[in-house]
């Protein structure tokens, strides 16, 4: 596999050397219009994070590792195996990847906002069993917790994104693109 040499670094970490917020809320939105490309031709990423968000020098963003993405109606995936990130995984997609569908990759765009606006990603535990108990828990602390200056508006727009339910998120990667812009 090879891809086009990109230079920037990782979304990750561009944050943790100082992302400006706003470039960050704009960066996270062209990374939504990605997915929602993606979700056009059939296919759902299902490991969005911001190691695999690179950002160019001029601000452009590419979607990397497409290496656990489903195509709809592939069967590659075994019933009941979890794929992904823990820390940005959707609920769903915990108990069988097979149901993550394009609702589990809008709450993986509501994980990197979350780590845009707080630098740090939306669940956090100490191991791997601790991060998956509080991601079937459905428990997320606000951002707000760890930045009080974020904008009322940005953060529903994070916590919409992060719902347990995946019907009380928004309705697409489209649809979370326009709320950002």
């Amino acid at each position: 596999l090879a891809m086009d040499f990109v230079d920037g670094m990782p979304l990750t970490k561009a944050i943790d050397a100082g992302l400006d917020l706003r470039l960050g809320v704009k960066l996270v939105a062209r990374v939504a219009r990605a997915v929602h490309f993606a979700h056009q031709q059939g296919v759902i990423h299902r490991d969005l994070k911001p190691d695999n968000v690179l950002v160019t020098s001029s601000h452009q963003v590419r979607l990397t590792d497409f290496g656990i993405a489903k195509e709809s109606g592939s069967k590659i995936t075994m019933t009941g195996m979890a794929m992904g990130t823990p820390n940005y995984m959707a609920p769903e997609q915990l108990v069988d990847s097979k149901r993550a569908g394009p609702a589990a990759d809008v709450y993986g765009l509501g994980g990197l906002l979350y780590s845009v606006l707080t630098k740090r990603p939306p669940i956090v535990g100490k191991n791997i069993s601790k991060i998956i108990r509080q991601v079937q828990s459905g428990r997320i602390d606000p951002p707000r917790v760890w930045c009080e200056t974020i904008d009322p508006q940005l953060e529903e727009i994070c916590i919409r994104a992060l719902c347990f339910d995946p019907e009380q998120r928004q309705e697409s990667a489209d649809a979370f693109a326009r709320e950002l812009e």
